[in-house]
């Protein structure tokens, strides 16, 4: 039996990855692995782990807080624009992060990013965009104005 003291939480599994090559990774994508270890206050050769996986579940967590009300959430498969839209939305919260503890600034082109990802989710709770390959929650059944009596609608 695993030390509950010593025992190292998994990774969070998000939408996007910490790094690849895809355009769903925060790095190189967005930034530099070596940004990424600074934002994160890690080491010359290690990323703060912890830190990148909750801006990760952050930008998750908004991304299914505006598309719940189009689509199933979380996404299973995920579409490849909501890893776009995650790794854009992490990488901002690890800006801001760090500019929340220095006084400093978001950099105007992640603060753009994040603005065009909140417009754009926007955009899908109110049903004017759409993800391509995302799957829509089955139709809920609708009052129609009656009732069936036998194998008879009656209206009222």
């Amino acid at each position: 039996m695993a030390d509950p003291e010593t025992e190292v939480a998994p990774a969070y599994s998000g939408y996007c990855t910490q790094e690849g090559s895809a355009d769903g990774d925060i790095a190189p994508a967005r930034i530099s692995l070596e940004q990424l270890r600074q934002l994160t206050g890690g080491s010359e050769t290690i990323v703060g782990q912890s830190i990148v996986d909750k801006a990760i579940e952050w930008a998750d967590d908004l991304i299914n807080s505006y598309c719940g009300k189009q689509y199933t959430v979380p996404f299973s498969p995920i579409p490849s624009k909501v890893k776009t839209l995650s790794a854009d939305l992490a990488t901002f919260k690890l800006f801001e992060r760090i500019s929340m503890n220095t006084g400093g600034e978001v950099p105007d082109v992640y603060r753009k990013l994040f603005d065009n990802s909140i417009s754009f989710l926007r955009d899908i709770a109110a049903g004017k965009a759409v993800i391509d390959g995302a799957v829509k929650p089955p139709a809920s059944p609708t009052n129609t104005g009656g009732y069936f009596h036998g194998n008879e609608k009656i209206k009222w």
